[in-house]
């Protein structure tokens, strides 16, 4: 009896060890962008450029597997047209987040209009339909400043993203459609951001390596910890198997973890 418990025992560690992983591909411009992963040579001085793509792993439990396909200034047209979406299908992923959007706001030749962009989310999902994989759509980020003129975003306290917020209603109205999650991190960081308040916010954005100016549209590693954590606490309360894999006990709360205390 004890040789067959011995057994059954030894079963299950081979089992475990040879669990797959679940792939969590991720669709993205450069808010999520992997760039120690795209650029050897990126530093990891905690001030530059850091995408949510490269922490968020570390919200969820050990099962799974991050795929990082974001990449800075694509669009759901540049996204498709220049291969990413390709490379993102071939790596046979279990899930698709997918964030695209931000430069489809911002117009120019990748940009597009509301409706082109709906069509380009419905190809995406059943494309990942397709393969199996299970689509979960993301509304976009919020920043400091919009638009070349540096345009802040506070506005007597309160946080609003006008040119994103057509095309993050078009993200809801997709993942509406097709019945899968919708993780409103438009609607989630506008609250966080004026709960933490401008003068904070202003420490999640990055200084840029070569000029050592501030950039306030993109996130140092403190501001892609803050992105990640929103997405990871809107999808644990999700209802899909994922949400199961975040870890909770590595989520935190805004106003706890940025503002710092009190002098009595």
């Amino acid at each position: 009896m004890r040789f067959l418990t011995v057994v059954f025992l030894l079963l299950g560690m081979i089992c475990t060890a040879n669990a797959e992983k679940i792939k969590v591909a991720l669709a993205c411009s450069s808010a999520c962008e992997g760039y120690r992963q795209n650029n050897p040579d990126e530093d990891c001085d905690p001030r530059r450029v850091w995408g949510w793509g490269e922490v968020i792993g570390g919200y969820f439990n050990g099962n799974v597997e991050i795929l990082n396909f974001g990449k800075s200034g694509r669009s759901t047209l540049t996204f498709r047209s220049q291969g990413w979406w390709k490379k993102l299908l071939d790596s046979k992923p279990d899930y698709v987040i997918m964030a695209l959007g931000a430069n489809d706001a911002n117009g120019g030749p990748n940009g597009t209009d509301v409706k082109t962009f709906k069509e380009n989310l419905r190809r995406f999902y059943k494309e990942a339909e397709a393969i199996g994989a299970k689509t979960i759509f993301v509304t976009l980020n919020q920043s400091m400043f919009r638009g070349s003129n540096d345009e802040p975003v506070f506005r007597n306290g309160k946080v609003m993203r006008t040119d994103r917020a057509p095309y993050s209603q078009v993200i809801r109205e997709a993942a509406k459609e097709f019945n899968v999650p919708c993780l409103d991190l438009f609607v989630e960081q506008a609250k966080a951001m004026e709960e933490i308040g401008e003068a904070e916010c202003a420490g999640f954005y990055c200084i840029q390596r070569l000029s050592d100016r501030h950039d306030p549209s993109h996130t140092n590693i403190m501001g892609a910890h803050f992105l990640a954590n929103i997405i990871a606490t809107e999808l644990s309360k999700a209802k899909t198997p994922l949400s199961n894999e975040i870890n909770k006990k590595r989520l935190w709360k805004y106003k706890l973890t940025v503002k710092k205390p009190q002098k009595k």
